[in-house]
């Protein structure tokens, strides 16, 4: 680290870049001329030990596994199958790798912003997402090697145990909860000091779950805020869900940790793994007499490659691109796929079914205290900066702006007690934050949500750079059904998305729920009520 230091004192050129970059944040592109400067001081110092997987260039004709999407699903696949030495495995990636700002906690909403999302926006609707750019809302997601995980805010939560016990019931043998728990338990390396002993966690895994290792001032007091309110404290992966946490995440000694970096990286000398990065796959080969998937079409360097499979190929290309290979592939609607010109193989319904658990972003609450996060006072104060790259601590360790978590029940379910059908299995979640939009002083966070500015403008215009919290109220089990639908059958061309929020008015009143709950949680909480302005100003 000695030598980063010197480098800032023999290259004046570097440190002259790095001090106006840091004295002109008043748009994104200072504060990336900012980050590249950060990253030609470490560049060389900092790379992560495991080094990134190789990219295979030379195919085989034929691999015994097909791995499409190097995200949260295939990277897991990938490791796995791999643990035979006499399988081989092709993972294909449509993405590059991962960069130094990914892997800052706090930075989540600028990684979405950085090219290695796919850019996903929702169709325009007058009954939703009516305050955001053309009326429509951004779903993000990951085109890069860990796929999603490389631009969430990382917080590690599995569900709860009803949810898998729910899919057994349906048919579905091998989901419930007691089934899988063991491969939670397998996958994860906790660093929890208080978890170590509990039999739901486990150490040794390939994924780490932390908590980040600097806190501000408000986070023990949302704890104990939950306390006065009657819930408990407790560790959210436990018998049950119900009550107060700090944020576990997916993060490695202040940094996150990828499921690239969990899964893969590991792994990356294993010689019957190959993986070919920004290499999209345009179709899954399907025999229409057999209705047996032997092989993918991919394009990579603008070359198109044919690549069969002896054993399986496993779509994990995510929510949106797995539907959307499907159905280019003839498995799908019938009417939508001869709509566009698709010879059917399957008359399936892909798309449907799609839920999306719609939340509330835009509460604030006001406080006195210099102690929130606002992005103008992270920017410029360097020591923050330096604290990260030298430590990894500080609020750049903050896991996306997330502290704390609560699992709730409201009034529309049926269990507040221990013998209702319902009871211990929460529809509704609160994360707590540091921060809120009043401190979006420079834009990231509202570009990231694709708020329009005059709605930034009104809202919060008359209190930007104020320090405030924010509580995030969000459904758990949306009611409302969406769908998927191709916007054609070029591969390239982004598929059509329909959140229909809202389609059922139970959603609707669910959220308005949550919307109370945190005003009354800010308003009558002790902690909150110390340093605010008449106990609190919500917006």
């Amino acid at each position: 680290m000695c030598a980063v230091f010197a480098r800032i004192v023999m290259e004046p050129r570097l440190f002259l870049r790095f001090i106006l970059a840091a004295t002109s944040l008043n748009t994104i592109h200072a504060q990336q001329s900012l980050l590249d400067s950060l990253m030609g001081l470490i560049r060389g110092g900092l790379q992560d030990p495991e080094g990134i997987p190789y990219d295979t260039r030379v195919f085989k004709t034929e691999y015994d596994f097909i791995v499409v999407g190097a995200g949260s699903g295939g990277s897991v696949v990938a490791n796995r199958l791999t643990e035979v030495p006499g399988w081989s495995v092709l993972l294909l990636e449509a993405g590059g790798d991962e960069n130094f700002v990914t892997d800052i906690p706090l930075m989540a909403s600028y990684a979405q912003l950085l090219g290695i999302n796919w850019g996903y926006r929702t169709e325009p609707d007058e009954n939703y997402c009516r305050g955001m750019v053309g009326k429509r809302c951004r779903w993000p997601r990951g085109k890069v090697m860990g796929g999603t995980s490389v631009i969430n805010y990382m917080v590690y939560t599995r569900g709860n145990r009803r949810d898998y016990d729910l899919w057994e019931e349906l048919g579905n043998n091998g989901w419930g909860y007691k089934s899988v728990l063991p491969y939670f338990l397998k996958s994860e390396d906790i660093g929890i000091p208080e978890l170590m002993n509990s039999s739901y966690h486990s150490s040794g895994g390939y994924l780490n779950v932390q908590e980040a290792p600097w806190r501000t001032p408000l986070a023990p007091a949302f704890l104990e805020a939950g306390q006065e309110l009657g819930y408990e404290v407790r560790d959210p992966s436990s018998e049950s869900q119900l009550g107060f946490s700090y944020v576990h995440a997916t993060v490695r000694n202040g940094s996150r940790c990828s499921a690239s970096k969990a899964f893969l990286r590991t792994i990356r000398n294993r010689p019957n793994l190959h993986i070919a990065k920004k290499a999209r796959v345009t179709k899954v080969l399907i025999n229409s007499k057999t209705n047996e998937a032997f092989g993918v079409q991919f394009v990579k360097n603008r070359c198109t490659h044919i690549v069969r499979a002896k054993k399986e190929i496993i779509l994990s290309a995510g929510v949106f691109n797995s539907a959307q290979l499907l159905m280019l592939s003839g498995v799908g609607p019938r009417q939508h796929l001869e709509e566009l010109g698709i010879p059917v193989i399957k008359d399936l319904k892909v798309g449907y079914n799609l839920q999306d658990h719609v939340s509330m972003a835009a509460l604030a609450f006001l406080i006195n205290d210099s102690v929130s996060l606002i992005e103008g006072r992270l920017l410029s104060n360097l020591s923050y900066g330096l604290d990260y790259i030298i430590n990894r601590n500080g609020p750049l360790t903050i896991p996306g702006g997330a502290e704390g978590i609560a699992f709730i029940q409201t009034k529309y379910i049926n269990g507040s007690q221990p013998e209702d059908p319902d009871y211990g299995w929460p529809d509704l979640e609160i994360v707590y934050g540091p921060g809120a939009l009043t401190g979006d002083t420079v834009g990231s966070l509202r570009t990231g949500l694709g708020i329009t500015e005059k709605v930034f403008r009104q809202v919060f215009g008359p209190v930007a750079g104020r320090d405030a919290y924010g509580l995030v109220p969000i459904i758990l089990r949306p009611r409302s059904r969406g769908r998927m639908k191709l916007r054609s059958k070029d591969p390239f061309h982004a598929p059509l998305l329909y959140a229909n929020y809202f389609e059922d008015v139970h959603d609707l009143h669910v959220l308005v729920e949550g919307v109370k709950y945190v005003s009354i949680f800010a308003y009558m909480c002790a902690y909150f009520e110390k340093g605010t302005e008449q106990g609190f100003r919500f917006l």
